[in-house]
């Protein structure tokens, strides 16, 4: 009797179907599992959306100040402009609050009078206008002779000058017109009497700290005496200078910076200041203040 022969194909299948589905691999094949795509759908979550950002002037604008407060480069409307000499817009606050602060306009005319407008909105001068007396007059007239016109502006403000001369004013010849307006003003406030260092020494070292590009204080004053020079050129006159034979009233004053002393010459209020002679050593007395 011959026996039936079962395939092998037959076997496989009837294996497959008792224990599950079997998968043949060739030793020498690899399967790479590519990964289906994501479709989003309507119920899916949408991804952020992040701003852009691009540059844009919107500041607010600064609030309106007060005319020439605290600080322009320029004068004040208010003040006339008709045979204006001598002009200043001048704004100061070293302390930082408004009471210790000083902000004003002055002009000086042709005629000798002189006009001051406060630019402080809680302030108001008790004798804004008055005149020259004779010897301010003189030093006006002087500089209106000798000096062309000008504008200096600074961190304080401007001032402005016309001149008929030719002569380039130097430093010391403006913080002599800023010692004019100076007295003005004070006298503008009304006030009597000052006390300390004569103004004119202020002054000269003003000056002189211009000069060395140094911050000075009453520190480095040395010594000061009235004295009268011979001349209207204080006893120092410059190149080609003519001076007038006329007994001057002034100052004499030295200071003493990083051991060298230096010599100034002033009129009393120090519309006039000069320098004299080369800078020295100090003596060994030390400065007094």
């Amino acid at each position: 009797m011959t026996k039936p022969m079962i395939s092998l194909s037959f076997i496989i299948i009837l294996l497959s179907a008792c224990n599950g589905a079997v998968t043949v691999e060739s030793p020498t094949s690899t399967q790479v599992e590519t990964p289906a795509p994501i479709v989003a759908t309507a119920t899916d979550t949408p991804l952020p959306v992040f701003p852009t950002f691009a540059p844009t002037n919107t500041l607010p604008a600064p609030e309106p100040a007060v005319s020439g407060f605290p600080y322009a480069a320029a004068l004040n409307e208010a003040l006339p402009k008709e045979n204006l000499i001598l002009a200043r817009h001048f704004y100061a606050d070293t302390i930082g609050h408004l009471d210790d602060t000083i902000c004003y306009d002055v002009g000086i005319y042709s005629d000798g009078s002189y006009i001051f407008i406060s630019c402080r909105p809680d302030f108001t001068y008790p004798a804004p206008n008055g005149m020259l007396d004779a010897n301010q007059s003189r030093y006006l007239n002087r500089w209106m002779e000798k000096f062309r016109s000008f504008e200096e502006p600074s961190i304080h403000g401007l001032l402005k000058f016309t001149g008929n001369g030719n002569a380039v004013p130097e430093y010391a010849d403006q913080v002599s017109m800023q010692a004019l307006i100076g007295e003005l003003e004070w006298d503008a406030h009304e006030y009597v009497h000052r006390g300390g260092y004569p103004s004119a020494v202020s002054h000269a070292r003003e000056v002189l700290s211009h000069q060395l590009n140094k911050w000075l204080d009453n520190s480095n004053v040395l010594k000061f005496e009235a004295v009268d020079f011979p001349d209207s050129c204080l006893g120092a006159p410059k190149v080609d200078e003519v001076c007038e034979q006329v007994l001057t009233q002034g100052f004499y004053i030295q200071f003493v910076v990083d051991g060298m002393m230096y010599e100034f010459h002033t009129d009393v209020f120090g519309y006039e200041i000069r320098p004299f002679g080369e800078p020295q050593i100090a003596p060994t007395k030390g400065p007094v203040g």
